[in-house]
């Protein structure tokens, strides 16, 4: 048998749509006769076989996106057998595939997609700050049949999903919209974390103190009057938080209903590798799709369980619902979430420390927006302890190490930031699925596990762990289960938001990570300060910092600090992920005035340090 793998495309590319396929199985071809095209969005090829035989196996769809690597065709042929991949080595040199431009050396050995992602690799990702995507869990698809339940099965369904967060509850809405028998699990609450005690709360209460914080101020923008008795209200807060929040959970309960995706509340067991139990019945899914998130990290270290039991050592999940505002807290962690939360109790009226184990908070991003938030954390009166290492918690106390000090820090509250870590759905253990190392669950590029037909998106992968990278993952895994073709992840391309004040959002490389690259690269930098509907606003924080590649003007990296930044970040996400350069954006109108025109600006800048080179 000769496993025919499709390969590179040629002009940087490396995937397209599977157009017209011009054989079926059975029918003998010879070398050079067209098995199929293929689109992508600078051309359309044929592509032809690569040897003479009887066609046994077809493994793509029209419409289906194809990925180097892909098997697209098996055929019973008297060309040499694939060989393993140490065979390959030296033969692999002479051996030609088909191209959509002319001919090109391909290797027959086992494809990882790691080859496709390498110029997209990051460290392992970092719980803490979550912002990051570890590409090696992108391992080929094995397509095992995994163990399957013998007993009574209650229904059958054509996609099962447990969880109903972001990921979740976009999947079943893609796939019971394409009229597949739809059931999805939920054992907490509808909307999971994000709705309920991550993004949209937090967001909720950041929102509250922003209007605050511009009430101080009511008198520089002219308005006068008893406003300096104003304060922040958290039980008012709290209620304006549950009101969005159950506007939001009932949409997706909604959602559900309009599609007829069948919602069941309890915590499901897996039984088999396609069968769920649920309050104590049995169903089955042709397709399972695992959407079971995070939890919050607490620290195993001396007294901090104890300390969480008498509810003085709390998470995020707890932090979000406090029904009183504590006089002091300690926050452990100084990544995304303990800087947000930072800054909202600290505008509340709480003393605040964060206690930060590295040399600096937010560490994985770009040195110039750590530098300013670090100084806004000051101005708001937040003490930082950097490397500074946790060592136990005892009578609402914390012990840390500090350049050979142990040195004791009471507080009323201590909330421990330290990451977040997967949540497996019970009795996985005995499914098949493989689990990595960080007790994630394994998937190639199309969110396939080990396991044929089952599916895991969102948090429980181990990949960045935000909201938009579960929406996506739910796009991917639903569309191939539904025939539709859809375009892996970018790791490279996962934009980074963070509500603090001013906003941080940042997407592609640090100069810190180009540097280390060795790219050939140069800066350019903008001040908030030159736009005017920023100083209308009277809002003048922040800046832009572009990375730009010196020989074509690509855009590597791009971080923002400011009003809108996370809104604007979008702009400068689609330009890499499309491998624009800086010539593009600023032969692109912007509005005026708006605060985008910094991007509009910084590209300008660009263009004439590579007009001047």
């Amino acid at each position: 048998m000769y496993k025919f793998k499709f390969a590179d495309i040629g002009e940087g590319l490396h995937e397209g749509i599977v157009g017209e396929i011009y054989v079926k199985v059975g029918d003998e071809v010879q070398e050079g006769d067209s098995l199929f095209s293929v689109e992508t969005d600078k051309m359309a090829s044929d592509i032809p076989s690569p040897v003479s035989g009887k066609i046994t196996k077809i493994l793509i769809k029209t419409s289906e996106t194809v990925h180097v690597g892909d098997d697209t065709f098996h055929f019973e042929t008297d060309a040499p057998q694939e060989k393993t991949s140490h065979e390959n080595e030296n033969d692999n040199k002479n051996e030609e595939a088909a191209s959509v431009v002319g001919s090109i050396k391909v290797s027959n050995e086992e494809f990882s997609f790691d080859s496709i992602m390498g110029s997209a690799k990051k460290e392992e990702v970092n719980l803490d700050n979550q912002l990051k995507t570890d590409t090696d869990t992108y391992k080929p698809y094995v397509g095992e049949k995994g163990k399957k339940y013998q007993g009574k099965i209650e229904q059958e369904f054509d996609v099962i999903i447990i969880g109903s967060g972001p990921g979740g509850y976009l999947a079943a809405e893609e796939v019971a919209k394409h009229k597949k028998s739809t059931l999805i699990v939920e054992k907490e609450f509808w909307g999971g974390v994000c709705l309920n005690v991550g993004c949209i709360p937090t967001k909720t209460l950041i929102k509250s103190i922003e209007v605050y914080e511009y009430a101080k101020q009511l008198e520089k923008y002219g308005i006068k009057g008893n406003i300096h008795d104003l304060k922040p209200d958290w039980v008012s807060m709290q209620k304006r938080k549950l009101e969005v929040v159950k506007k939001l959970t009932d949409g997706v309960r909604f959602l559900m209903k309009a599609n007829n995706a069948m919602t069941m509340m309890g915590e499901a067991k897996m039984v088999g590798s396609h069968e769920i139990e649920i309050n104590n019945k049995v169903y089955r899914g042709k397709n399972i799709i695992l959407a079971t998130g995070s939890v919050a990290n607490r620290l195993p270290l001396e007294g901090f369980e104890e300390g969480y039991k008498k509810g003085q050592v709390i998470t995020s999940k707890e932090a979000i619902n406090l029904n009183k505002l504590p006089k002091t807290m300690t926050i452990i962690g100084g990544g995304v979430i303990g800087t947000e939360f930072a800054q909202v109790f600290s505008a509340s009226g709480v003393k605040v420390t964060i206690v930060q184990d590295l040399d600096k908070i937010l560490h994985i991003l770009d040195e110039d927006v750590i530098k300013e938030i670090s100084k806004e954390l000051n101005i708001a009166g937040i003490d930082v302890v950097t490397s500074a290492k946790v060592k136990k918690y005892s009578r609402k106390t914390i012990f840390y190490e500090k350049d050979g000090k142990e040195i004791k820090l009471k507080s009323d509250i201590v909330l421990q930031s330290v990451g977040r870590k997967p949540l497996l759905i019970k009795g996985i253990e005995n499914t098949g699925i493989k689990i990595g190392e960080r007790k994630n669950i394994q998937v190639d590029y199309k969110n396939r596990t080990n396991v044929e037909g089952v599916y895991a998106i969102g948090d429980v992968t181990g990949q960045a762990m935000l909201a938009h990278v579960a929406y996506k993952h739910a796009i991917i895994a639903a569309n191939h289960i539904i025939g539709l073709p859809t375009s892996p992840i970018n790791a490279n391309t996962i934009p980074a938001c963070i509500y603090t004040h001013p906003e941080v959002a940042a997407v592609g490389l640090t100069e810190r990570e180009a540097k280390e690259q060795k790219l050939d690269y140069f800066v350019i930098k903008g001040s908030m300060s030159t736009i005017g509907k920023a100083l209308a606003d009277g809002d003048k924080r922040g800046f832009i910092k572009l990375i730009v590649g010196k020989e074509f003007g690509e855009i590597i990296g791009a971080h923002l600090v400011g009003k809108h930044s996370t809104d604007m970040i979008t702009e400068l996400t689609i330009s890499i992920d499309s491998e624009m350069t800086v010539y593009e954006i600023a032969n692109t109108i912007h509005p005026h005035p708006t605060v985008s025109e910094i991007i509009w600006e910084a590209a300008r800048k660009a263009v004439l340090m590579l007009e001047k080179r």
